[in-house]
């Protein structure tokens, strides 16, 4: 594989190379296709591959499993590629002054805590104020 030469252009290289191959009469199989991808992958993909020959059995692998597997690991790294190389996105925070104030300018959080009243505590069924013994 060429230095920078994508996936899908060395694939149909290789495919074009062992259709030529196949019509001399010569028998290849999809194993040796992918052992050969494989060893001739650019140094970049070298732990896509690690991981290719450990996770997978490599005797049912297919060359278009091979090819699908190359080709998102090779947009993931033109995807970060982009990311370094200054598209950063800014987000920006703001706070508002309406609303989480009650009547006395205090403001009211989620939770239990002091009451309007200024005492602690539920109310009850009836309306009333239950206090939380201490």
């Amino acid at each position: 594989m060429e230095n920078n030469e994508k996936i899908d252009e060395f694939f149909n290289r290789i495919i074009s190379h062992t259709n030529a191959m196949k019509n001399y009469c010569e028998k290849i199989t999809d194993q040796t296709i992918v052992a050969k991808i494989l060893r001739n992958l650019n140094p970049k993909f070298d732990h896509i591959v690690v991981a290719i020959e450990e996770s997978k059995k490599l005797e049912d692998l297919k060359v278009e499993e091979l090819q699908g597997s190359l080709e998102a690991h090779e947009q993931r790294l033109i995807e970060r590629s982009s990311e370094k190389s200054g598209d950063h996105q800014a987000l920006q925070a703001y706070t508002s002054k309406r609303g989480g104030h009650n009547f006395k300018g205090h403001f009211r959080g989620r939770g239990r805590g002091k009451d309007i009243r200024g005492g602690f505590g539920r109310k009850s069924q009836k309306g009333k104020i239950d206090q939380d013994q201490p």
